[in-house]
């Protein structure tokens, strides 16, 4: 529990120690907020379908705007990370298998 709610709770506030409340309680829901984006972000690359449906939901909703907001991200800072995210799920169109062909010395391969 954060120092001063305790006070808070009760009824009892100190004027002095108020803002200094305010601040540790903004500094935690930033740090909360950063953490939340965090976790989404990481479990856009989870295998299962469920942590990667809710990580979609979280972006395409109203949370990743209320937890960017509470983070500090600006606008423009959402929208690059926004458009980082993007860029990241594209899928890459590459063959399941790649051979490598390595290429033959004519002259030194023996004769069968």
């Amino acid at each position: 529990m954060i120092r001063g709610l305790e006070k808070m709770n009760k009824g009892i506030t100190d004027k002095k120690s108020f803002p200094v409340c305010l601040k540790l309680s903004k500094r935690t829901m930033q740090n909360l907020s950063e953490s939340i984006v965090l976790q989404s972000i990481e479990d856009l690359w989870e295998e299962s379908g469920d942590e990667r449906r809710g990580s979609f939901a979280f972006f395409l909703g109203k949370g990743f705007h209320i937890c960017s907001d509470l983070a500090g991200m600006t606008i423009v800072d959402r929208r690059t990370l926004l458009l980082l995210i993007t860029e990241a799920l594209k899928p890459v169109n590459m063959p399941e298998a790649v051979y490598e062909i390595q290429s033959v010395d004519r002259e030194n391969v023996m004769p069968c």
